[in-house]
């Protein structure tokens, strides 16, 4: 839910998760730049069809993925808690008449299963 005029905000809140953000940040940071090997980020990608006539034009679906290294972070209960750098993620999505039906279904289930990924310091 977006702020709006009619929306108070409590800034106490916003603050307070701004300091945690931060916090997670710079530890995420000095982990990395203590880290002698670091690991690299991993790419692999899926695509819809193992193969497809390069003759012919079509639209072949395909999924991307990144991993990131892990950082060891200390969490709330005051334990060492494998964690990965906060993201900010921006999802740019088609919802033209051409997205109908089944492709949006599956848009939708891809936004969820994002947003699922997600942990509070993103």
């Amino acid at each position: 839910v977006f702020a709006s005029v009619e929306d108070p905000i409590d800034e106490t809140a916003v603050r307070a998760l701004s300091d945690s953000l931060a916090s997670a940040r710079q530890t995420a940071t000095t982990a990395a730049n203590a880290a002698s090997n670091l690991s690299l980020i991993t790419v692999s990608t899926t695509l819809e069809y193992g193969a497809q006539i390069s003759q012919e034009e079509s639209n072949i679906y395909g999924l991307v993925t990144l991993q990131v290294p892990s950082a060891i972070v200390p969490s709330e209960s005051k334990s060492i808690a494998l964690s990965r750098v906060p993201i900010d993620l921006v999802c740019v999505v088609d919802q033209s008449g051409s997205m109908s039906g089944m492709k949006m279904r599956l848009l939708k289930q891809t936004l969820v299963y994002i947003v699922e990924q997600l942990n509070d310091f993103d």
